[in-house]
C-alpha cells in the first residue's frame, strides 16, 4: 500500500493516515469483502463464480428434495396395493323407492358406511337397469368411520317406465384408485328394489309426514295446464275484469281472486271434470295413488287433493303463489295475496256444481274450521320450491 501524495510505501500495513505527510488514506479494510469485489472490476469474475456456486447449491437442494418426494411417493404406491384390506364398505339401498319423495332433504338412495384406517381414494358406480342414470362418484377417504350418501338421478326413460311400479336390480361397484387412477375392485354387489310409480305416495313413513312432497306433482309447464289457463283467461272479463288477460302476481287482491274463480269455472264448465268422493288422509300409513293434473284432465275426474293440485298448477302457471290446505280427511286450494303476507283467499275445489263465488265462500269456511280445530297442514308451493321440491319429470 502506498500514499498517493508522498509515495511512501507501507507494505502490507494499512494505516488510516500517512505519518510523513499526514494525508488520509482511502484504501482500508472497512470496505469489506463484497464492497471490495464491486469496487474493483478486475474481481468481477469472483462475483460470477459466487453466483454459479449459489445456483448450483440451490439446484442440488431441489434435486435432493424431489428424490425424497419420489421415494416417499413410490413407497405409498407400493402400499396402496394393500389398502383394500384396510377399507371396510357396507351399503344399504332403499328397498321401497318412491320417486315422488326423492327430493330435497329426503334425497337418499344408497347409504355407504365406510370404515377406513388409511388415507385413500375410492370410486363408486351405481346403476339400475334403465331407471337410474349411471352415476360415478370419487370419494377421498381419511382414517375414520363415516357415512356417505349416493343420490343418482332418475333418467327420462326411467320416469317413463315408472308410470307403473316395477322391480329392478340396483348394482353398486366400489374401486380403490392408485396415483394413476387404476382401479382395484373392493366391492361389487346388487340388490332388488321395488320402484313405485310416480303417482304413489306414503303419507306417513317412519314417523315422518311426507305430505309436502305432493307439490312435486304440480307442473305448470305441461301443455294441458297451458291450455287450461288459456280457457280460463276467456272468463276474466265476465267476472268483472277489464279484459280477458291474466296478470298473476302483478295484480291486486281482486285480480288474483278473479283469476282463481276463472280457473275453477274453466275446470267445471269447459272440461266437465267430476269430483270423486273417496277416503283421503294425509296421515294415512298406507300407500295412495295420486293423479297428476294432466291425468285429472284426461280422465275427467279427481279426488279433492287431485283437483287441488290441478288448480294449483294453473295458478303457478300465471305467476300466482298457490297454497294447499290439508286436513285429516280433506284438501282444498288457496292463494297468498302477496309474498309472506299470510293473507289468503281459499276455494273449495270439490264444489264443481256450484258457482265460483260459492266455492270461495266454502273455501273460507273450511279455513276457519281448520284453524279452530288446529289439525291441518298449509303447504306454500313457492316456499317448497325453494327447498328443492321441484316438479317431478314425468
Amino acid at each position: 500500500m502506498k500514499c498517493k501524495n508522498c509515495q511512501r510505501d507501507f507494505g502490507r500495513q494499512r494505516p488510516n493516515f500517512c505519518p510523513s505527510c499526514g494525508r488520509k488514506l482511502k484504501n482500508n479494510n472497512k470496505l469489506g469483502f463484497l464492497k471490495f469485489i464491486f469496487k474493483n472490476n478486475r474481481h468481477l469474475y469472483s462475483l460470477i463464480i459466487i453466483q454459479f456456486f449459489i445456483i448450483f447449491y440451490l439446484g442440488l437442494l431441489l434435486s435432493q428434495k424431489q428424490r425424497l418426494f419420489d421415494k416417499n411417493n413410490s413407497y405409498l404406491n407400493r402400499e396402496q396395493e394393500d389398502f383394500s384390506e384396510q377399507i371396510e364398505v357396507e351399503w344399504e339401498v332403499e328397498k321401497n323407492f318412491f320417486p315422488l319423495t326423492y327430493a330435497g332433504e329426503n334425497k337418499r338412495f344408497i347409504t355407504l358406511k365406510i370404515d377406513s384406517s388409511v388415507f385413500a381414494t375410492i370410486k363408486t358406480k351405481v346403476s339400475a337397469e334403465g331407471i337410474i342414470e349411471p352415476q360415478t362418484k370419487t370419494i377421498n377417504l381419511k382414517p375414520q368411520n363415516k357415512i356417505y350418501y349416493l343420490t343418482p338421478r332418475i333418467s327420462q326413460a326411467g320416469y317413463k317406465k315408472l308410470e307403473e311400479s316395477q322391480r329392478s336390480k340396483v348394482k353398486l361397484e366400489v374401486y380403490l384408485l392408485d396415483d394413476q387412477d387404476r382401479e382395484k375392485e373392493i366391492l361389487r354387489q346388487s340388490s332388488q328394489v321395488l320402484f313405485y310409480s310416480i303417482n304413489d305416495i306414503i303419507w306417513m313413513e317412519d314417523g315422518t309426514n311426507n305430505a309436502k312432497y305432493i307439490v312435486r306433482l304440480i307442473d305448470k309447464d305441461k301443455n294441458q295446464i297451458q291450455e287450461l289457463v288459456r280457457k280460463a283467461s276467456n272468463k276474466i272479463k265476465a267476472l268483472g275484469g277489464q279484459n280477458n288477460s291474466m296478470v298473476g302476481s302483478f295484480g291486486t287482491k281482486e285480480d288474483k281472486k278473479r283469476e282463481l274463480m276463472a280457473i275453477f269455472l274453466a275446470i267445471s264448465k269447459d272440461y266437465d271434470i267430476n269430483y270423486i268422493s273417496s277416503p283421503f288422509s294425509y296421515k294415512d300409513l298406507k300407500i295412495q295413488q295420486i293423479k297428476t293434473p294432466g291425468q285429472v284432465i284426461d280422465t275427467k275426474s279427481g279426488l279433492c287433493i287431485e283437483l287441488t293440485l290441478l288448480i294449483a298448477a294453473a295458478l303457478e302457471n300465471v305467476g300466482q303463489n298457490p297454497v294447499i290446505v290439508l286436513t285429516p280427511d280433506h284438501a282444498w286450494v288457496g292463494i297468498e295475496t302477496s309474498p309472506k303476507s299470510q293473507d289468503y283467499v281459499f276455494l273449495e275445489t270439490t264444489a264443481l256444481e256450484k258457482s265460483a263465488r260459492e266455492a270461495l265462500r266454502l273455501g273460507r269456511q273450511n279455513w276457519e274450521m281448520a284453524k279452530k280445530l288446529g289439525d291441518y297442514k298449509l303447504l306454500n308451493v313457492n316456499e317448497l320450491r325453494g327447498e328443492g321440491l321441484l316438479p317431478i319429470e314425468y
